[in-house]
């Protein structure tokens, strides 16, 4: 099977390279081409345009920044065909925007679903990301060996539930680093030794392995090697802020995450890793 893949950024290029090394026929785009190149060797084609890249294959995976990038790619061209075309979405965007743009494929006579992931670039690397997938069940089924070779596959039912689905887990990636980083800094503001207090830490029902993932980074404060950067992060939480609103959840702790991740790119730090916003929890 050809399949196009469509955004080569921190995700999309090493899910792109598992692709090719399960054997896949890959063509390849990017808006900044040079982000392309490194999966040419690898065996990929490369288009020249999102266009080229929907009308050489049948099956499209979108791995883009939001839903204002997934419209440019698909519907610039007024009159470009999805007539037995599959679109797989796998960027994190609005549960509505999901839904609006499936409604624009189907009218074209394509076919979507909605798959976004959990994870970052070891997982990616290594097939074992969570693949959160919504949508017509036996278009799932139809390519659940593709979607598989990338991770383990999660089916949610309608278009907008597994949207709604990750938008819910990357709320948890924020928070769960505002509260940690707060903990951590008042056990270093009042000289108790990090390791004794990780140490009852992980045997409490308190514990989350992303505390330990990111404790390195923390301590070193060195946030330079960015996995999922706070720019990013910044971007899916006010994404978050937008759906409790709209389905009648405070957004009051959320909204506090918000001004940390704000304070955080203010002072520079756009492009590191999201945990950097430690430093602006304690300076």
């Amino acid at each position: 099977m050809r399949i196009s893949f469509i955004g080569m950024g921190l995700m999309g290029n090493p899910m792109a390279g598992r692709l090719l090394a399960n054997g896949y026929d890959l063509y390849v785009y990017n808006r900044t081409p040079e982000k392309a190149q490194s999966l040419r060797e690898l065996g990929a084609k490369i288009a020249l345009s999102g266009s080229e890249a929907i009308n050489l294959s049948n099956l499209i995976i979108l791995m883009l920044t939001d839903g204002k990038a997934v419209n440019e790619i698909l519907f610039s061209n007024e009159e470009q065909d999805f007539t037995g075309k599959t679109v797989i979405q796998m960027s994190t965007i609005l549960p509505e925007e999901s839904f609006q743009i499936s409604e624009k494929i189907k009218l074209k006579k394509g076919s979507y679903l909605e798959a976004p992931v959990l994870g970052s670039i070891p997982q990616a690397q290594e097939g074992k990301l969570l693949i959160l997938a919504a949508g017509d069940e036996e278009l799932v089924h139809r390519n659940s060996e593709i979607l598989s070779s990338l991770g383990y596959l999660h089916y949610f039912g309608e278009i907008k539930k597994a949207s709604a689905v990750k938008l819910a887990l990357n709320q948890l990636i924020a928070a769960l680093s505002v509260a940690f980083s707060t903990s951590l800094g008042i056990i270093q503001k009042e000289g108790i030794e990090t390791e004794k207090f990780m140490e009852v830490l992980r045997k409490s029902p308190l514990y989350a392995p992303t505390y330990d993932l990111k404790l390195k980074n923390y301590l070193s404060r060195d946030f330079t090697k960015a996995n999922f950067p706070v720019k990013h992060l910044l971007k899916d939480v006010q994404l978050v802020r937008r759906e409790a609103e709209k389905v009648g959840v405070s957004t009051v702790s959320v909204e506090a995450i918000e001004k940390v991740l704000e304070e955080t790119i203010k002072s520079g730090r756009a492009d590191e890793d999201y945990s950097a916003l430690f430093t602006t929890i304690v300076p």
